[in-house]
């Protein structure tokens, strides 16, 4: 959508849990880490302490020599500043080559998070590196999304159930919003003071794989 900034990349892995797991949903994914995991899970890579090194997440690599490559790659990328604590890569090249490298075969899915620069300028934390043209990946839905900084990591207004304030609020497969931005936009402005306290904004996401 024109006018959007990427501020964000996130290898989701599908929710065992989600609030919309009532719903005719299959595919529950956002870029809340409260709702699903998101890959690489860095707190459990080589390095990390208490919890690096972890043998179940070791496991679900092809060798562990693959772990520790990825472990060593993904420590990099998070010490010059290009990939966060709650899974979110600040460039579509390095999200790409973790999730074809890495997990391409696992049940995962690659989606940006956009949204317009007034919102994003609020928050100190989020870093974003220009308008990424998403024209040619698919559009599928909208979030509210409020920055946690006390644990670095984004709520979604799904996380206190804030869509039961909304009747009409429609969602997809994904149980992301079935409305445009604008409307969205309205709705986050609408719940400010709710729930989580953050500062809510919407935002457009789309699949990349």
């Amino acid at each position: 959508m024109e006018g959007l900034v990427t501020f964000g990349f996130y290898i989701c892995r599908t929710a065992k849990y989600h609030p919309l797991s009532n719903q005719s949903t299959n595919k529950m994914i956002s870029a809340s880490d409260c709702l699903c995991d998101h890959e690489p899970q860095i707190f459990l890579c080589h390095g990390w302490k208490p919890r690096g090194d972890d043998e179940n997440y070791i496991s679900s690599f092809r060798s562990k020599d693959e772990y520790l490559k990825m472990s060593e790659e993904i420590n990099g990328l998070f010490n010059s500043g290009l990939f966060f604590g709650d899974g979110r890569f600040a460039r579509i090249e390095d999200a790409l080559y973790f999730f074809d490298t890495y997990f391409r075969n696992q049940d995962l899915i690659l989606i940006s998070v956009s949204s317009r620069v007034d919102y994003l300028t609020i928050i100190e934390d989020i870093k974003y590196y220009g308008n990424d043209d998403m024209d040619g990946f698919d559009a599928i839905g909208t979030d509210i999304l409020g920055w946690d900084n006390d644990n670095y990591s984004f709520h979604s207004f799904l996380c206190n159930s804030l869509q039961d304030e909304f009747p009409d609020i429609r969602f997809n497969k994904y149980g992301f919003i079935e409305m445009d931005y604008d409307t969205v936009a309205v709705i986050a402005s609408k719940i400010q003071g709710m729930g989580e306290p953050v500062d809510w904004f919407p935002v457009a996401v789309y699949r990349i794989r």
